[in-house]
């Protein structure tokens, strides 16, 4: 919770937007009026942005990013522009711990995820076309990127830059209670008590977060299908209980 609180200046106020993620009708005023979403990323490629190749030796550019209008030439992701900011820096210093705690809980999921997730970090650590590598070195999480949400009542939703067989990491902190965390689809509704700790493939299940007394904020770790493109990295497969036995 001090780690967000380090990341309230950034917060814009919701509204009437193509972003989903600043609809006002996703979040609650809470006791203390903050409402908003922060997104940081250790490399992603901004909206409108994509990952393109050559084809042969001619000069024409082919597509191969998801659901992207733009042809643009093969480049690398960067960070987000936020970490321009000593305070983002500083959350970045101050999350480290729950960063690594967070990547230890996919490792034990999702095995197969966590090497993937390994494999395109490193990648980008070895990347040195890629701008700000201070945010590089310093960003210890497996997954690409993180969204810090201020009082969410999320809406339903899918998460559709992922991939199918992925997961989501949801963490929920604060003070509150009567919040659920709804997977319509699935027919289930999951008590979501501060310090619940959800593994979701949030581009298959539809999922949405219930009103609530008090105030909450989340942590929404996900990884981005078109880094992993960039790098050359297998997404992985699915997880099964048999992996286990």
């Amino acid at each position: 919770m001090a780690a967000a609180e380090t990341l309230l200046p950034f917060l814009q106020e919701p509204k009437v937007s193509t972003s989903f993620w600043r609809f006002p009708q996703n979040f609650a005023s809470g006791t203390n009026g903050h409402n908003g979403t922060v997104t940081l990323v250790s490399a992603w490629y901004q909206q409108g942005k994509g990952v393109s190749t050559l084809i042969g030796n001619t000069s024409d550019w082919a597509l191969i990013s998801y659901g992207c209008k733009d042809v643009l030439p093969i480049q690398p992701p960067q960070p987000a522009a936020i970490f321009s900011s000593p305070a983002a820096m500083s959350w970045l210093d101050q999350i480290a711990d729950s960063n690594a705690i967070s990547s230890a809980i996919l490792s034990v999921i999702h095995p197969h995820l966590y090497a993937a997730g390994m494999k395109a970090l490193n990648h980008l650590w070895d990347s040195p076309q890629i701008q700000q590598q201070d945010v590089l070195q310093g960003w210890n999480s497996i997954f690409s990127g993180i969204s810090v949400i201020f009082n969410g009542t999320i809406a339903g939703h899918r998460d559709t830059q992922s991939r199918h067989h992925w997961y989501d990491l949801l963490i929920t902190l604060g003070r509150y209670q009567n919040c659920k965390l709804e997977l319509p689809g699935a027919g289930l509704s999951l008590d979501y008590h501060p310090g619940t700790v959800v593994g979701i493939s949030g581009m298959m299940l539809e999922h949405q977060v219930s009103e609530f007394d008090g105030d909450r904020v989340a942590y929404a770790h996900f990884m981005r299908n078109n880094v992993h493109e960039w790098a050359g990295i297998p997404g992985g497969d699915w997880m099964k209980t048999e992996y286990y036995e």
